[in-house]
């Protein structure tokens, strides 16, 4: 690291005397390799684990003895945060030994159902840096090898992140560090989730959305729907009644007070509702007083009944709809 940076502040000298009044470039000297940063949208979204792993035990590195009869352990021991795997090498060696084997296949094991793997060698900064990049990826390779699993990426730093002085502090910068990478997958959505994403995507605002507690498995639909610039969303429960919301921050509670919901924004005069519900009434509303005030004010009520098992409340439901001119979607399963 200290050669890369002298050579970088030498070529910014170079340029400055040069009279040249643009900041200089940095510059990676050949054989050192270059970072390309990939956009997220051109692979799969990364799930972050940081922290959801706990740190598995470590092996003891290997004794080493001398012809006095005396024995002293001279490597460090490899470190884990649960999330990622540091193995350290000898000097001038990417020979792995008992441990590190050890190690490997615990921290493997850990991580069985990794999706893709990183896998990074670094070196101290005796030596070119050619060979420095050169050792560092001998010793990616080899971890890569004892891995055994397809997916793995390995890269070599060299000496490019060495900041060791004495030949204690070096022993950290031979190392080799690997990361497991776990892809996201998207949500199962249920069938009553694609019925309310199919309503909200072919019926008007404004609407009026049953937030209870059997909905807490289809919230995640009206968080992540696009709905159009100006459309209000009205939300019901019975731990917070009828309020106007931001979808992306629903959020569930308690039982459905569906019929007491809908008059009270009805009396607010709209043309046309929407409603999502996946439950029976659970307040003792009346369906009879709902279809004659919005028949009063001629509102048009669509009703989308997602999971809806009763046939009664099927029933109510349908004609709710029906005898105000609306439309209704209505799935049992």
């Amino acid at each position: 690291m200290k050669k890369l940076t002298t050579l970088i502040a030498t070529l910014g000298l170079t340029a400055a005397l040069s009279g040249c009044s643009e900041e200089p470039i940095p510059v990676t000297p050949t054989g050192v390799p270059q970072t390309t940063v990939v956009s997220p949208s051109t692979g799969p979204q990364l799930e972050d684990i940081t922290g959801k792993y706990d740190a598995i035990d470590m092996a003891t590195p290997e004794t080493i003895r001398y012809r006095d009869g005396s024995s002293k352990i001279v490597d460090l021991t490899n470190e884990t945060t649960g999330d990622s795997l540091t193995v350290y090498f000898r000097t001038n060696s990417d020979t792995m030994f008992s441990n590190d084997i050890a190690d490997l296949a615990a921290f493997k094991r850990q991580h069985a159902n990794a999706d893709a793997w990183i896998v990074e060698g670094y070196a101290d900064d005796r030596g070119s840096l050619e060979d420095n990049v050169a050792l560092g990826q001998k010793r990616a390779d080899g971890v890569a090898h004892y891995l055994n699993r397809s997916g793995i990426t390995t890269v070599s730093h060299g000496e490019a992140s060495a900041d060791g002085m004495t030949k204690e502090e070096m022993k950290r910068d031979r190392r080799v560090t690997l990361r497991p990478q776990y892809f996201k997958r998207a949500e199962p959505v249920t069938v009553k989730g694609q019925i309310i994403s199919q309503a909200l995507a072919e019926l008007p605002p404004p609407y009026l959305v049953d937030l209870s507690g059997s909905m807490a498995d289809e919230v995640g639909i009206i968080r992540t729907h696009k709905f159009d610039d100006g459309a209000v969303v009205y939300a019901f429960n019975d731990c917070t009644g009828v309020e106007e919301i931001d979808p992306t921050q629903a959020s569930t509670c308690g039982g459905t007070p569906l019929y007491a919901s809908i008059e009270e924004v009805l009396r607010k005069g709209v043309s046309e509702l929407t409603v999502i519900s996946d439950g029976e009434e659970t307040n003792g509303g009346s369906l009879s007083s709902v279809i004659s005030l919005a028949q009063r004010n001629g509102t048009k009520i669509n009703v989308v009944g997602a999971g809806v098992y009763s046939a009664g409340t099927k029933a109510d439901l349908m004609s709710l709809a029906t005898e105000t001119g609306g439309s209704f979607y209505i799935r049992d399963n």
